[in-house]
């Protein structure tokens, strides 16, 4: 219950950044304010994730690096993305029960099989981890792999590193 706890306590004192926040979003980019998606967590459960809207309204639901599509952010989504501030509203998340603070990156239900994703059994999905540091910039990295299934060759490589995290997952590690 002390992530619960903390994440509550972050909400309220981040509450006149997060109005603020939406404030800018509904000027630049009109309603819906908040972004939400079908994502799996602990033992393979679908839930809901919150983030601040990023894209064009007409881009709802693409997720522009598996798919190959061009990312469609509006400029104020680019900067909401580049510094992360798209994520806090993940802290309702970890306040649900859904997530933790450190652990895996919640996936799309179309990319989640039994053998990759096991360690979703053991463990909730995170708002950060190794993956998420590693592919930061996982919107632009396309370019690096010369194929169509760029965004499995990258789960490949995430998967193993959450596969890692779950099984030397300790107090030190997360700091």
């Amino acid at each position: 219950y002390f992530p619960r706890f903390i994440a509550l306590a972050l909400i309220i004192v981040l509450m006149p950044l997060f109005l603020l926040i939406s404030l800018i979003s509904m000027f630049c980019q009109g309603r819906p304010v908040l972004y939400k998606q079908e994502r799996i967590g602990r033992n393979f459960l679908p839930f809901i994730i919150y983030k601040f809207r990023s894209m064009h309204k007409s881009s709802e639901g693409i997720n522009s690096f598996s798919t190959g599509k061009i990312y469609d952010a509006t400029k104020w989504g680019s900067f909401l993305r580049y510094t992360k501030i798209d994520e806090l509203p993940q802290l309702f998340n970890i306040v649900k029960g859904d997530m933790a603070f450190i652990g895996p990156r919640p996936e799309l239900p179309e990319f989640v099989n039994y053998l990759s994703f096991r360690y979703l059994d053991k463990i909730k999905p995170g708002l950060s981890g190794y993956s998420s540091i590693l592919f930061r910039d996982e919107s632009y990295m396309s370019d690096l792999f010369n194929n169509d299934n760029s965004y499995e060759e990258v789960l490949k490589i995430k998967t193993c590193l959450d596969n890692y995290y779950t099984n030397k997952k300790s107090l030190l590690i997360d700091i």
